[in-house]
């Protein structure tokens, strides 16, 4: 209902070692972002890949442990500019290392046109992601780098 786009409230569940989502103050959720563009600009190119699935269709991807100057130990998630390309009609999906296929894609991408999104992916304590596409071979893929979340 607000005609502003600044944001008003913000939750996330980086607040606690638990599951629950919690409003967070905007200086809360400053000290709990690092903000990537500060140390480098552009966005730090973190993944540049193009190639097929394997055999169960899922991929696993370990970031950096330093981003842009900004050490990655104790992060809880990266933020990144993506943009994935796929050869037919498709869907990009990214999640926590370790834990199940989500339900929801981060992008629906029809066959070579790049879709972008911006997406906070959870990464585990070895700073790891797995993705999919649920398409044929063909896809191309970049994460770059923005922000971390502790």
């Amino acid at each position: 209902g607000s005609t502003s786009n600044v944001p008003s409230r913000i939750y996330t569940n980086s607040g606690g070692s638990d599951s629950f989502v919690r409003y967070q103050t905007l200086a809360n959720f400053r000290t709990n972002v690092a903000d990537l563009t500060k140390f480098c600009s552009p966005p730090t190119r973190v993944f540049n890949y193009s190639g097929t699935r394997n055999e169960n269709g899922q991929y696993s991807f370990t970031f950096p442990s330093t981003i842009g100057g900004v050490s990655l130990s104790g992060a809880k998630a990266v933020i990144v500019n993506l943009a994935v390309r796929s050869g037919g009609a498709a869907y990009f999906v990214a999640w926590k290392y370790g834990e199940t296929l989500p339900g929801i894609s981060l992008l629906n991408l029809v066959a070579n046109v790049f879709g972008n999104v911006q997406a906070t992916i959870p990464v585990d304590s070895s700073r790891r992601i797995r993705y999919m596409y649920g398409a044929d071979p063909g896809n191309y893929t970049i994460f770059d780098a923005i922000g971390v979340v502790f």
